[in-house]
């Protein structure tokens, strides 16, 4: 089992906005009697935003005495709220000699043991950067984790200058991505750390560095809402099981293709913030599960799926509502078993708005579930009609598949609701299965059940933290 440590709980005991790392998949799935067993790999994601000094350590390495390095936390600011500032002040070169830094912060709120917890598979990370003074590449960010007294880094890239906070990653980092980080600024190209069963406990943190080749600087660099998901998309098979033993699992996060580690740049970077707490399981009706129904339908599966997620993105979802949904869609994403499937992801207003076509890479959908923005209007037909187009493109171009579409909507139709019925009837005549997911309080519920035709395709996720366990 993966267990918090004691800075951990004290995070989560004080209250804040965020806590430090959230469990939902897991106790959603497991208070509903749908796991029974841990799996052999655990999955578990960590957050920080809110930068509290005990919370994180703070250590140098330098092959120059004159480096300094500053940390701070500001209290307003970041992407939102408080977030921690990294200042490099770099000697100029002499001759051959040039001045090398990385500044690591280490987590201090969890850990990830693969020898109770298992494999590990691969690691996720993503921040958010800004860099408040600096010039050309700013500040390398990346990802560090310490195993057995070792220390070992992973680049996500170059800060450069953006003229606001910019979201990094996220990135897949797998074992042979990371590089031992030694004394001088030099790196092991041939070590790295042990994602196995039989490696030692993991620790979690981040990396910032900067050289200088001629001048002296001063490279003031800036992270919030660093994020970690250590074996993002594994997820337990669902079991029917009257005595369900709870998985401690986490939630999830964007994702991308791995990235080898690359030498100190001149970048700012960016700051985290902490994950909510734990929310409730899903209320009733029911409990969505569909990538591992997917999976599970046909086995062996000889035709694979393609999936269309129809997201409201009105006023009414503004704010934390769409962070979530966005959240819970890459989770989705994550979950299903791309490339063999397909996802598209369809957005709507007062019109739609095709954020990607059916893909298959994740790093593509990452990037448009990040793209997606609110606006005014809720006109779920045309949400649906979208969705429909795609798929009958897709199955004039190739061999038919499976083909889901899922819905998600908050408020109630503004107008077109029998357009949107006859295009969910079309769905239906079509071998489309439809389900449609509705969210909060004020939602149309007669109308999200008409549309999925069944009340066993329609569900609720009645309040914020529980949508993903409901999409999932």
């Amino acid at each position: 089992m993966m267990t918090p440590n004691p800075r951990h709980l004290s995070a989560i005991e004080r209250g804040g906005p965020r806590a430090v790392a959230t469990w939902t998949l897991a106790v959603a799935l497991g208070a509903l009697g749908l796991i029974a067993a841990a799996p052999a790999q655990q999955s578990m994601r960590v957050e920080d935003g809110e930068f509290v000094a005990a919370d994180w350590q703070h250590t140098v390495v330098t092959n120059n005495s004159s480096v300094q390095v500053e940390i701070d936390r500001r209290s307003a600011g970041g992407a939102p709220g408080a977030f921690r500032v990294v200042t490099h002040r770099m000697p100029p070169a002499i001759s051959r000699n040039v001045p090398r830094v990385v500044s690591l912060h280490r987590f201090l709120g969890a850990t990830y043991d693969p020898a109770q917890a298992g494999a590990i598979e691969a690691i996720c990370y993503a921040e958010d950067a800004f860099v408040l003074r600096g010039f050309g590449q700013g500040q390398n960010t990346g990802l560090a984790i310490w195993q057995d007294g070792r220390t070992y880094g992973a680049s996500l890239g170059p800060t450069y200058v953006p003229a606001d906070w910019q979201r990094m990653g996220p990135r897949v980092f797998r074992a042979d991505d990371f590089t031992e980080i030694l004394p001088g600024v030099t790196r092991d190209p041939d070590a790295h750390p042990d994602f196995s069963a039989g490696g030692g406990e993991i620790a979690l943190g981040f990396t910032r560095s900067n050289s200088s080749t001629t001048g002296g600087y001063v490279l003031i660099g800036a992270i919030d809402n660093w994020a970690v998901e250590i074996n993002c998309g594994v997820y337990p098979p669902p079991t029917a099981s009257p005595s369900p033993t709870i998985a401690a699992t986490a939630t999830s996060t964007p994702t991308s293709s791995p990235s080898a580690t690359a030498a100190p740049t001149n970048t700012a970077t960016s700051t985290p913030t902490r994950a909510p707490t734990t929310p409730a399981p899903p209320p009733a009706p029911s409990l969505v599960y569909l990538p591992l129904t997917l999976r599970e339908t046909d086995k062996p599966r000889s035709v694979h799926a393609d999936v269309v997620l129809v997201l409201d993105a009105s006023s009414s979802m503004a704010g934390a509502k769409l962070v979530e949904a966005k959240d819970a869609a890459m989770a989705f994403a994550r979950a299903l078993a791309l490339p063999d499937d397909r996802l598209a992801i369809v957005s709507f207003g007062e019109r739609a708005r095709v954020e990607i076509d059916l893909a298959t890479d994740l790093t593509a959908v990452a990037r448009a579930v990040a793209g997606i923005t609110w606006r005014e209007g809720t006109r779920i037909d045309r949400g649906l009609e979208a969705a429909l187009e795609i798929v009958e493109r897709a199955r004039r171009e190739e061999r038919p598949r499976r083909t889901f579409v899922v819905l998600l909507s908050d408020g109630r139709q503004q107008a077109g609701a029998s357009a949107a019925l006859e295009t969910a009837a079309r769905m239906r005549a079509a071998g489309v299965t439809l389900h449609a997911i509705g969210y909060g309080d004020a939602h149309d519920a007669p109308h999200l059940r008409a549309l999925a035709g069944d009340a066993d395709r329609y569900h609720v996720a009645a309040q914020e933290g529980a949508l993903r366990s409901v999409l999932l």
